[in-house]
């Protein structure tokens, strides 16, 4: 797991907040 990774999970959740 990097510092700031971004996993499709938090990508999704991410998006769906927007």
């Amino acid at each position: 797991m990097r510092k700031r990774g971004f996993t499709l999970i938090e990508l999704m959740i991410v998006i769906a907040i927007i």
